[in-house]
């Protein structure tokens, strides 16, 4: 029967209520700042851990804070960041959407939107697969889980 209606051109899309599979911008911004909260716990209770003493290694300092900073592109490249968990959402290829995006494309992509800040959310309106300018700079397209 499911064949039926699919193939019934009477039948549009828009009544089969299919969700799109491109998250809205309201969705990728509560991920976003899911993401912002979560790392500034993470500062706020490793700076807390590191000024109690007085003897902490710079190196063990060093490797913390780049943990810390490059929590968005290993956790994007890996499969989700924590807000992106939440909210449902996942950064994929642009040409397969089943494949996680690399390690090179996620900090590209990571750079780019640190450098555009919110302007980078304007072309989101303008594509039909709803990409920020950072999406297209790392080959890669958010999509719902």
């Amino acid at each position: 029967m499911t064949e039926t209606i699919l193939d019934n051109p009477e039948v549009s899309n828009k009544n089969l209520q299919i969700p799109n599979p491109y998250p809205s911008i309201l969705t990728r911004v509560k991920s976003m700042v899911i993401d912002w909260v979560f790392m500034l716990l993470l500062l706020v209770i490793t700076s807390n851990i590191i000024g109690s003493s007085e003897n902490f290694p710079v190196w063990i300092k060093v490797v913390l804070f780049l943990l810390i900073m490059t929590y968005e592109p290993i956790l994007t490249s890996l499969g989700a960041t924590l807000g992106q968990f939440i909210m449902g959402i996942r950064v994929r290829n642009i040409h397969n959407t089943n494949k996680k995006i690399n390690l090179f494309f996620a900090f590209l992509r990571f750079y780019v939107k640190a450098l555009l800040g919110w302007l980078s959310f304007i072309a989101i309106s303008f594509t039909g697969k709803r990409r920020a300018i950072h999406d297209m700079a790392g080959m890669s397209v958010v999509v719902r889980k």
